[in-house]
């Protein structure tokens, strides 16, 4: 042991140095010196191939810092990124790209960006326009190319609402109870119906609708009191599932703007609570002492309290258990051979619930961990108990965090407690996983501990004044400092928002601490992740933080996978934006030394190159666009594009799991807070917070005429009722021609199998697009007139095939391709409209004969994004904007440089509306520091 205690006084200059310790032991050893050396060397290559296999991986760990926890409707999410190596939290090098992705609760991704990052940092905005942003629940995920070969537990995760409001829009009071009416569960629901200025909706006439889904389980109609209230009883059916629950309150008022309000049921039934139980270390063997820990979660997915007793199998009550926090506590319990045992809670209606404990192994080994929070140790307790099985007459001990090991140690167990002290000062700050393991090197026991030296940095944020006036300059110096007090430089972001406006929330709000330190290295949502680090009662959170990990820990990564080192990594690093693919011939066999082109636009960009012996080629060096497009073209060695093809290399995004995060609308109990800020919001509807690249301005009808390039429309290019050119066939990318339609017009649909009877024969049906069935013209040629039918050509024709539709509909257009059309419009009251005429422009301009263009290949890549700037006023003096200034968001800096002696400076205005301001900092040093500073400051009229 003294050769652990040896290393406590070199090991933080060491850990800075290499970033790695590793402490190899031989403990109880009292065999002969031949043994103790077979031990050690089985010791070395079990902790190297450990510490090869993480070191391959080098896991990245990424933190978003947004400006705001929530949002409404129009506004916009500005972002600092971080990404930072795992093992030591210093800037990540493998990685110079990341993608930003939103997705609604249904999971459909709505925006996916990609970000450049340079020496792990980077920082942008992204609009939340109505249009493509309803209100709703969304969940921002974060991550690079790297990160998707470890896992989604990887991938960073917020979630976040949108808020919309009109002067139209409702609040809603309700609450919602539970009780079993011959045995069943019945719901009663109270609802108060309020505008924005608290003026009651009364004698409204409400529908009310059930819903499970799709499914509509309960439908009433009432009227709404003189006071805006409605009280509803029914029945909850027995299958519901609670997750899916939901109540449609609609307004049927003649002569009143109908208002649909979803008001979810929050269902949390006690009975359907879910209790497991979780021995320390991983199992229950007879004869020791055991902290079991318990974890409850609701039919909601919450952690909910919960308190009981534990029976053995006559029904003796052994002890009594109760949460601590979040559903989650821990109980001591005296195992005992041949005894099974029970937890029972009661319930409200006064029932019971029993939940088995898990079985009791005969023999084993059983391992604890002593944590104290001041304690500069870690004390391990292992029991064994004698095991025919457990022949082998040495085991291991490894401690590692972030999946490299910093301790190691052979050890012989005798029979019963075996105890072990460990120097803190041996592990970085983090998820400590403490390991045994038998001599065949299978795990037998782990537990997760966390190591806390309070190494964040020291940040201070100094205001020049106590207090502020509207629209006064307010100047902030920021001084940020290590443990010993020393300056710190390093890159930092900062977020102010009106707390009129904006709830900040320190203990339910992610930050860089609790996401870096414990959220990246635990599997599952943690719920109020910032009570573990900013809770005034320190020794209640170091012990509710230590049942988190009892509950929640996750391994990281499985044994026999880190020993065999046999899987292989799928996703390479991204440092640098790049496109590659493969030149084939017709016989789709890779085609040597042929001549690839690239060509762009806009950028104006033209690149060339030549494929390798395998048909591989790659572009690389490309000049940052947003929306940029390129023409990729690979030609034979007689410089033809004459048989020879080209596949390229596009991302293909992951799918992730659906959140299952509620949505509690706005709405729905809002508090005053809320309620003014929405009212500020319609009133100043982002006047002075309107998302980037949005201007604020009137509605402009855009009367310009879309122009087809090469189209040979009868009427001229351009000359048609409705028009998606070339810029429309980017966005929609590999679509098909079917898929194109089905998504810009609701009602195309296929018509396959209904027969129609036109007005000079009868005819199939194929598609159906404006109530009139399809009538494609390719290139000017109508393929009807070729012997050929729509259907071959609505899933062979691509996005990418195509520059242009034309859709002629109206006499004015589709005359010069039927000129009895105006006669069949009005001549037949019962016979079905006329066809419609869709004009298609193909690239190759031989789209009708089936021939894409050889050899090319339209590539567009996931949007870049550039941060703009944030938009902030500056109010010279003597002069009075007549306009209100009602930000929410005040300010938000994203590249904050400390110096030398570890400080800055930054000044902002004020806003109109008296009040606190919250200002939140969280950066790095990008040497493993990272840190966070708070403050409020005041606006007095």
């Amino acid at each position: 042991m003294q050769r652990i205690n040896n290393y406590k006084n070199h090991y933080l200059g060491l850990r800075k140095q290499a970033g790695l310790l590793i402490i190899l032991s031989l403990l109880f050893l009292s065999g002969p010196g031949q043994a103790q050396n077979s031990s050690h060397t089985e010791l070395s290559r079990l902790v190297d191939s450990v510490k090869t296999f993480y070191e391959s991986r080098s896991i990245e760990k990424l933190y978003l810092q947004l400006n705001k926890p929530e949002y409404v409707s129009n506004d916009t999410i500005w972002f600092k990124a971080y990404l930072l190596d795992a093992i030591l939290l210093k800037n990540a090098q493998k990685s110079g790209l990341m993608y930003i992705e939103i997705a609604s609760d249904s999971n459909k991704v709505v925006s996916r960006i990609m970000v450049p990052l340079v020496n792990g940092i980077s920082w942008g905005n992204i609009a939340l326009n109505a249009k493509e942003f309803p209100e709703g629940s969304y969940t921002l995920r974060a991550y690079t190319n790297w990160m998707r070969n470890f896992g989604e537990e990887h991938v960073y995760l917020q979630h976040f609402k949108v808020s919309s409001a009109t002067n139209q829009s409702w609040l809603v009071n309700s609450n919602m109870q539970i009780s079993k009416v011959n045995g069943k569960d019945n719901i009663n629901i109270f609802m108060q119906f309020q505008d924005l200025k608290g003026t009651a909706m009364g004698l409204r006439n409400m529908q009310f609708r059930l819903t499970n889904g799709k499914r509509t389980l309960f439908k009433e109609e009432k009227e709404s009191s003189l006071y805006g209230e409605v009280e509803l009883s029914f029945e909850l059916p027995e299958k519901a599932g609670a997750e899916s629950i939901r109540l449609i309150a609609e307004n049927r008022r003649k002569n009143e703007i109908s208002t649909k309000l979803l008001i979810p049921l929050p269902i949390r039934r006690p009975e359907n609570t879910d209790l497991q139980f979780m021995p320390e270390g991983g199992h229950l063997v007879p004869g020791h002492l055991a902290n079991i820990a318990f974890k409850a979660i609701a039919e909601d997915g919450k952690g909910t309290a919960v308190s009981g007793l534990i029976l053995d199998q006559n029904q003796k009550e052994l002890t009594s258990f109760s949460s601590s926090y979040r559903g989650m506590g821990k109980f001591r319990l005296m195992p005992r051979q041949g005894e099974s045992y029970t937890a029972r809670i009661k319930l409200p209606d006064g029932n019971t619930k029993d939940y088995p404990l898990p079985l009791i192994k005969d023999s084993g080994t059983t391992l604890k961990v002593i944590n104290r929070r001041e304690s500069d140790s870690l004390e391990v307790q292992i029991l064994y108990s004698s095991d025919p099985q457990l022949s082998e007459d040495h085991f291991f001990i490894t401690a590692q965090t972030n999946g490299l090991p910093y301790y190691g140690a052979a050890v012989v167990l005798k029979q019963g407690l075996n105890r072990i002290i460990i120097d803190k000062n041996h592990f970085p700050s983090g998820i400590c996983r403490i390991s045994l393991l038998n001599g065949k090197r299978n795990p037998l026991n782990e537990r997760l501990v966390f190591i806390d030296h309070q190494e964040e940095l020291r940040i201070k944020l100094i205001s020049d004044k106590t207090s502020y006036k509207p629209r006064d300059s307010i100047s902030l110096a920021i001084l940020v400092q290590d443990k010993q007090g020393r300056p710190v430089q390093g890159s930092f972001s900062l977020s102010v928002t009106d707390d009129n406006h904006v709830k900040r929330d320190s203990i339910n709000e992610k930050n860089i601490l609790n996401t870096l330190l414990l959220d990246a290295d635990l599997n599952g949502n943690i719920e109020a992740p910032g009570y573990y680090f900013l809770s005034d009662q320190k020794d209640k959170a170091w012990a509710d933080l230590d049942n988190l990990l009892l509950t929640q820990g996750w391994t990281g990564f499985s044994w026999p996978e880190t020993l065999n080192q046999q899987k292989p990594l799928l996703f390479p690093a991204e440092s640098e934006f790049s496109i590659s693919g493969t030149v084939t011939n017709i016989f789709n066999k890779p085609v040597a030394n042929s001549e690839v082109l690239l060509l762009s636009k806009k950028p104006f960009l033209f690149m060339d190159t030549l494929s390798n012996k395998e048909g591989r080629f790659t572009f690389r060096n490309f000049p940052l666009a947003d929306t940029a497009v390129y023409m990729i073209q690979s030609r034979n060695k007689r410089g033809k594009s004459f048989n020879v093809g080209i596949e390229v290399d596009e991302f293909i995004p992951p799918v992730f799991t659906a959140s299952n995060e509620p949505y509690i609308p706005w709405y729905i109990n809002t508090d005053t807070l809320l309620i003014k800020s929405t009212r500020n919001t319609i009133h100043e509807q982002h006047r002075w917070d309107a998302p980037a690249g949005i201007n604020v301005l009137e509605e402009v009808v855009v009367t310009a005429k879309k122009f087809i390039k090469d189209s040979r429309n009868r009427n001229g290019p351009g000359n048609a009722d409705y028009i998606l050119d070339e810029q429309d066939m980017l966005k929609a990318k590999k679509k098909t021609l079917y898929e194109m339609l089905e998504e810009r017009f609701p009602g195309f649909r296929s018509g396959k199998g209904m027969s129609v009877k036109d007005f000079n024969s009868t005819d199939t049906m194929r598609y159906v697009l404006m109530q009139s069935y399809v009538n494609l013209v390719i290139d000017g040629v109508n393929i009807s007139s070729i012997g050929a039918t729509e259907e071959i050509y609505m899933d062979y024709l691509t996005a990418e095939d195509i520059t242009g539709i034309e859709i002629l509909k109206t006499p004015k257009y589709a005359s010069v391709y039927d000129p009895l059309i105006a006669r069949k419009m009005i001549g037949c009251m019962r016979c079905p409209p006329p066809p419609i005429f869709l004009e298609i422009t193909t690239r190759s301009g031989n789209g009708a004969f089936l021939k894409k263009t050889p050899g090319v290949y339209l590539y567009k890549p996931i949007p870049y994004s550039f941060p703009a700037e944030f938009y902030q006023p500056k109010y010279p003096l003597k002069k009075i904007e007549s306009i209100a200034d009602l930000r929410s968001a005040i300010h938000w800096e994203p590249n904050i440089i400390t110096d030398v002696e570890g400080k800055a400076t930054i000044s902002f205005y004020a806003a109109d509306l008296p009040g606190y301001y919250s200002i939140v900092l969280e950066g790095t040093d990008m040497n493993g520091g990272i840190g966070m500073g708070r403050k409020k400051i005041e606006v007095r009229k």
